[in-house]
């Protein structure tokens, strides 16, 4: 019969462990304050972020504000919230939502729980947990961080070929270069959420959707350590209705057809083959075919300051959760 000193050691290990990424990550943000945070300041306003009345910053994991500190389990990969959009100016508001409610409530995740493998859901655990009480000694003292700001992404689903469009960003000069993601972007002040992921598709891909008929799939922190920024990403599902597609070459390299056959070999972590896509020609505006391995399109790997190639986690676990929804998507929720 094993020992139940056994079943202490998870714990034992977890707190030199979150100790030590604590003392870390107060020395990232020490390290960072004079230069990248108070860049950061610069970056214009959008809506702010609450949960129970209180601003979210660079630094503070959404799931810790909620009271839910449990390090992750195998099964884990979101909890259920109640979210508060404005539809102009206002904050956005974040609530637990009870198990029961669940099924109303939308379903928000986090790098340590969209990642695959123990000892790494573990570390990144360990590194939001200190980052999270980094911050919160810093605010004590009276410094700054960040604002949370909100972002709006939309997975485009094109009827004519009955698949999502997924974007690879450009290799300089934004977020998340070179990633595989769905087109998106930062909600302004004053914008409501879903008209903002409208505005962003049609300047990234030319293509176009009417912001009332977006449906709500799920949200996502996001963090950006390079540049001291946090996201919260809401992302939704739409049905492309009007406009040809056309790249913005400044932040969009490639892009791919998702079928959803494809999305479920993804979700499986079958990569063999190839999907249809798109890239820039020569002459400005126009696009040639040019086929996506699935190998290129697997989930990304989350460090504690960068994130690997392939598809967000946010956005993989988007693609899950319209996978889910699907042959009947999600109703509207909000």
């Amino acid at each position: 019969m094993a020992l139940p000193a056994w079943g202490l050691l998870p714990h034992l290990v977890r707190l030199p462990l979150s100790a030590a990424a604590t003392l870390l990550a107060l020395n990232f943000l020490l390290w960072k304050s004079p230069t990248r945070l108070e860049r950061a300041r610069s970056k214009r306003a959008g809506h702010e972020v609450l949960v129970f009345g209180r601003p979210v910053t660079f630094g503070d994991t959404l799931l810790m504000l909620l009271r839910h500190w449990s390090p992750p389990r195998s099964k884990d990969r979101f909890i259920c919230v109640h979210l508060e959009l404005p539809d102009g100016p206002g904050p956005v508001r974040i609530s637990p939502a009870a198990a029961e409610d669940c099924d109303a409530a939308v379903r928000l995740s986090i790098a340590y729980l969209t990642n695959e493998g123990r000892l790494r859901r573990e570390l990144l655990f360990a590194w939001s947990l200190g980052c999270h009480l980094a911050s919160a000694g810093l605010r004590a003292i009276g410094g700054y961080l960040p604002p949370m700001r909100v972002a709006a992404v939309v997975l485009p689903h094109l009827p004519e070929r009955d698949a999502l469009l997924l974007t690879r960003r450009a290799a300089s000069g934004g977020s998340y270069n070179s990633m595989w993601v769905f087109p998106g972007g930062v909600v302004d002040a004053g914008e409501a959420p879903a008209a903002a992921g409208a505005r962003e598709l049609e300047e990234e891909t030319g293509l176009s959707v009417e912001p009332g008929s977006l449906r709500l799939l799920c949200t996502y922190q996001a963090r950006n350590e390079p540049l001291c920024l946090t996201y919260l990403m809401l992302m939704y599902n739409g049905e492309v209705r009007g406009g040809a597609l056309r790249m913005q070459r400044k932040e969009v390299a490639q892009a791919a057809f998702l079928t959803r056959d494809a999305v479920a070999r993804l979700l499986a972590q079958e990569d063999r083959g190839e999907v249809d896509g798109v890239t820039h020609g020569a002459e400005e505006g126009s696009l040639v075919e040019q086929p996506v391995p699935l190998a290129d399109l697997r989930l990304a790997k989350d460090y504690a300051t960068s994130t690997g190639p392939g598809i967000g986690a946010g956005h993989w676990f988007a693609m899950k959760e319209w996978q889910r929804c699907c042959p009947n998507l999600c109703a509207p929720r909000l």
